[in-house]
């Protein structure tokens, strides 16, 4: 009598244990470490196997093997006795990733038996993914921001100075063309610099109320020129689509550059797609976006593609897998970087021998449609008399604008750093300036700061701020401040020239 309840009450705590297994929705499993063969499975793997596997060789029925697997951990945990022992495991068949936890047990016949529980960290991990490329992207992002600030500067003052030298009637035309050699070359190295800015989120953007769809038919002859003729282009455009703010000329240089990318993956011809649609994404779709409305821009072409490997990477600056002086290793590092200072995001599917489609995701914005303002740029004379504070801390850049601004007529007076211009505003303050010109990076005090300052004891003084990448104290993620003006290095002197006239001549 009291043996059938002791079984009984063993059969039911067995029930009960089996229960609280099946009832896991994580992989449970007991083998037999020396003949491998499964003895318990909980439902949860039985679901993702869709088969029975009680009974079946453990190498055969979770890797497909027809021997035991080279990493199998029997021997160390029949090493370790009763000790646990954790590691993690890519499975292939399943295409997902697990911490595992293995150790012996006493299974109900007296022998020792593997357990083993695995937990899927497939999300975990490419959260983490997510997360160290994210990091890596902003260190890198940051040193290609602070070399292009640098570059720029010195591009300043090439460019200026080639502009200086053409102008001048005393060189042959040998020399001319030399100095126009130089230019040229200054002005390629500015293109770089300013993909590098694009790439950092350091550039200045200038964002409107547009329709994509608007922008997309502006350039669609552009882009059949740029793909050739052996590419097809088709567009989809959804005829409701909402309003997007960015910056027109910078969106389309997005898509320039993926329609460029899509070209060299298509030698011998193909489909390239341009489609949008609306979309409202909702929370937890994606792990990385806000929820909202977006306006989707996708991109596809039926090219040669990308595997996993490259795509992972494909953002990066200089990194390409074109054959060497094919391309900079730019182009999708600047769309990334557009994009995301946009307010968006961007998704990239590839598929080898198939093609890649990126998908772009803007914020919708309510606001009517901007009307295009037609600037006219007559020849407006750009000399003039005022007097001008110029602060830079950049000698080459300050000694460059000091000679061009005084070649225009103006009266001008240079200074290092804030502190400098301080007192020389001081010292001639009977001069009353007309404009302030001033860096906006500078050691001790910057270019906002000390605007305030100078606008404090003059009110009527106007300002213009100038600099490599953008900064804090005038730019708010790329959008300049209201109301203040900018002008982007690297420039010419005439472009300066424009810029000053402008600002004085405005009411």
């Amino acid at each position: 009598m009291k043996r059938k309840q002791a079984e009984r009450k063993l059969r039911a705590e067995q029930e009960q244990l089996i229960s609280l297994f099946n009832s896991i929705e994580e992989v449970i499993y007991v083998t037999d470490p020396h003949t491998y063969e499964v003895l318990f499975a909980n439902s949860h793997l039985k679901q993702l196997l869709r088969i029975n596997p009680v009974g079946q060789k453990c190498f055969r029925v979770f890797q497909n093997m027809d021997a035991p697997c080279p990493f199998c951990t029997n021997s160390i945990i029949l090493k370790n006795k009763y000790k646990p022992y954790t590691w993690e495991f890519h499975n292939t068949i399943l295409n997902r990733d697990y911490s595992i936890i293995d150790r012996i047990i006493k299974w109900s016949d007296g022998r020792d038996v593997r357990f083993e529980l695995a937990i899927d960290i497939t999300e975990q991990k490419k959260l983490i993914e997510q997360l160290q490329q994210s990091q890596k992207m902003e260190a890198v992002g940051r040193l290609a921001g602070g070399i292009a600030h640098d570059f720029n500067n010195m591009l300043t003052a090439i460019i200026g100075y080639s502009e200086i030298l053409n102008m001048d009637d005393r060189i042959s035309q040998r020399q001319r063309g030399c100095v126009e050699e130089i230019r040229k070359s200054a002005t390629r190295a500015t293109s770089l610099t300013q993909q590098l800015l694009a790439f950092s989120r350091k550039q200045v953007l200038q964002p409107k109320i547009i329709s994509i769809n608007s922008l997309v038919a502006d350039i669609h002859t552009l882009l059949k020129r740029l793909i050739g003729e052996h590419i097809q282009l088709d567009l989809i455009l959804d005829d409701n689509l909402g309003l997007v703010k960015v910056d027109p000329g910078q969106i389309e240089q997005v898509i320039v550059n993926l329609a460029l990318n899509s070209r060299d993956a298509m030698l011998n011809g193909g489909i390239l797609k341009i489609e949008t649609k609306n979309v409202s994404l909702s929370q937890g779709i994606r792990d990385y976006i806000t929820p909202g409305d977006y306006v989707v821009l996708s991109m596809s072409d039926t090219g040669s593609g990308m595997d996993n490997e490259t795509i992972k990477h494909i953002y990066e600056p200089f990194f390409t897998t074109k054959e060497k002086g094919k391309g900079t290793g730019l182009g999708l590092s600047t769309v990334y970087g557009i994009v995301k200072q946009s307010g968006g995001f961007i998704e990239a599917q590839s598929t080898v021998n198939s093609g890649t489609t990126f998908d772009i995701y803007l914020p919708r914005d309510q606001t009517p449609e901007e009307e295009e303002e037609k600037k006219s740029r007559s020849a407006t004379p750009l000399n003039g008399h005022e007097k001008i504070l110029l602060v830079e801390d950049d000698d080459h850049v300050r000694n460059l604008l000091d000679t061009c601004l005084k070649q225009y007529g103006y009266e001008v007076l240079s200074a290092a750093n804030g502190g400098n211009a301080l007192q020389i505003y001081e010292q001639k303050r009977e001069k009353k300036f007309d404009l302030l010109i001033t860096d906006v990076v500078m050691p001790d005090m910057n270019g906002r700061a000390l605007a305030k300052r100078i606008t404090k004891k003059c009110p009527t003084i106007k300002a213009l701020y100038m600099s490599g990448y953008t900064e804090d104290a005038i730019i708010h993620h790329g959008v300049l401040d209201e109301g203040l003006h900018f002008i982007q290095k690297p420039f010419t002197p005439h472009d300066i020239a424009r810029k000053v006239r402008e600002i004085l001549d405005a009411q």
